[in-house]
């Protein structure tokens, strides 16, 4: 009982104060900085390509297509990957309430320093509210359901019906873990009926993380993020790596084992066509 009544109050505090200016961003703005395929900000009514380099003031949407991908900088506080089919608001840094990134579809990866304290970072989803204070995770869904990863740190999660965050509710998902909430198991939850459930992050997101994490290092901006931030995740790639390794789930052993089926079933092929001409010549 005492440790639900404290998580509501540590959200509680971190909605109220995440809603003050950050004094270390004051002045900041988010910034694109890599947009491959059909990506595009939506300013109001209008709608325009995106352009590498071009300064967000915040008050946009972002919006990439199939196949398309954008790299944000979020005001250095840290980094956001934009995946593909992704819909995805931006507040402004001085924001005065409500989530700093709403997302309405699609996949966005964070990489967030850690804040000064009574500073929180809120992404949005039509199913979930995740504030954090700095650490590395995922969110992807669309308007029934979303999915958070976390990679590193601790999140603070809150379900979301309606458009309203129900910050009566509120769930600590730790590094390694994954909460899914769909429009009907938070309804659930709503009355009581369920619990929220946690489960560990399957191989196949992890895999893809490290994939798009890899990347994400290459980017100026990531080295300009602090000492703390970085070796953090480069100690995650690193983990994941040989879990991954270990199960012998990483890419080059799975490669190997593709190869190693796609032998064994033309070696089959050739003793089944073997029998067949052996069967025909009697």
């Amino acid at each position: 009982m005492k440790n639900a009544l404290g998580a509501i109050a540590f959200l509680a505090t971190m909605l109220i104060m995440g809603a003050a200016i950050h004094p270390a961003y004051a002045g900041n703005k988010y910034r694109l900085i890599t947009a491959l395929g059909d990506v595009k900000i939506i300013t109001g009514t209008t709608s325009s390509p995106a352009v590498q380099g071009q300064d967000l003031s915040g008050d946009q949407i972002i919006v990439t297509g199939k196949g398309s991908m954008a790299d944000v900088s979020l005001g250095g506080r840290g980094l956001m990957r934009v995946q593909e089919n992704t819909r995805v608001a931006v507040a402004t840094i001085e924001k005065k309430g409500g989530p700093d990134l709403d997302m309405e579809q699609g996949g966005i990866l964070v990489i967030l320093s850690k804040l000064l304290k009574g500073n929180s970072y809120q992404v949005k989803t039509h199913t979930q509210v995740v504030s954090v204070r700095g650490t590395i995770f995922q969110v992807s869904g669309d308007t029934s359901k979303s999915q958070l990863d976390v990679f590193t740190g601790s999140v603070m999660v809150s379900p979301v019906t309606d458009g309203a965050i129900q910050s009566q509710i509120v769930q600590m998902v730790t590094e390694g873990q994954s909460l899914s909430l769909d429009r009907r198991t938070v309804l659930e939850i709503l009355a009581k009926r369920r619990k929220i459930s946690l489960s560990a992050i399957r191989a196949e997101v992890k895999d893809a993380f490290m994939k798009q994490a890899m990347t994400m290092r290459e980017l100026p901006e990531y080295k300009k993020l602090n000492r703390d931030t970085r070796k953090e995740l480069d100690d995650r790639i690193q983990r994941i790596r040989q879990e991954l390794k270990e199960k012998g789930l990483d890419r080059e052993s799975l490669k190997e084992k593709l190869i190693d089926r796609k032998a064994l079933k033309e070696k089959l092929e050739e003793r089944k066509q073997g029998i067949i001409d052996r069967l025909k010549n009697r």
